[in-house]
């Protein structure tokens, strides 16, 4: 973990986060979470509660970090039964879903989820994958996916995903 500050010409005072991680390929990548005070975010409107699901505690625990500061309310799960029993208990309206996992892998958690009798039609699931073929984007959206991320990303451009997909839920009554 590597923290970088830079200060504004505003006297602001950035702090950066970073996190090294190796992806695809063995390249290692820097992801950064920006906890700038002057952060975008979304309309003070009530922002959708997102779950976390990823084996590599230090991506899930930077997502997290990233997306808090936006104002979301996250869990986090480290595995794909984890995940499960979290679905059921916390009812997220948006799943942040890691493809390569051990075990109950994200497919499978995916289709799972999707397929809930009561909270299935009503969540939004984006699956988050260093696999970058166009045969696992169909994968992805067979299994009910409804977007993806490609690893590597950078924190902001999985913002937006968000953001798109909180557009997108459909409101609870």
């Amino acid at each position: 973990m590597v923290s970088l500050s830079n200060e504004y010409n505003d006297g602001a005072l950035e702090t950066n986060i970073c996190q090294a991680q190796t992806f695809t390929a063995g390249v290692k990548h820097l992801i950064c979470a920006s906890l700038h005070p002057k952060v975008r975010r979304m309309p003070d409107a009530k922002l959708p509660s997102i779950l976390v699901v990823d084996d590599n505690h230090d991506n899930a625990d930077i997502i997290r970090d990233y997306l808090e500061a936006r104002g979301y309310p996250i869990s986090v799960a480290y595995d794909g039964d984890e995940a499960m029993k979290m679905f059921e208990r916390e009812k997220p309206s948006i799943i942040l879903l890691d493809v390569m996992m051990p075990g109950r892998d994200g497919w499978q958690v995916c289709r799972e989820m999707k397929d809930h009798p009561t909270l299935g039609s009503s969540i939004r699931v984006i699956m988050v994958t260093a696999l970058q073929d166009w045969m696992n984007k169909r994968q992805a959206l067979e299994t009910g996916a409804d977007d993806f991320v490609e690893k590597p990303f950078e924190l902001a451009a999985l913002a937006k995903v968000v953001e798109r997909n909180a557009a997108r839920l459909t409101p609870t009554t």
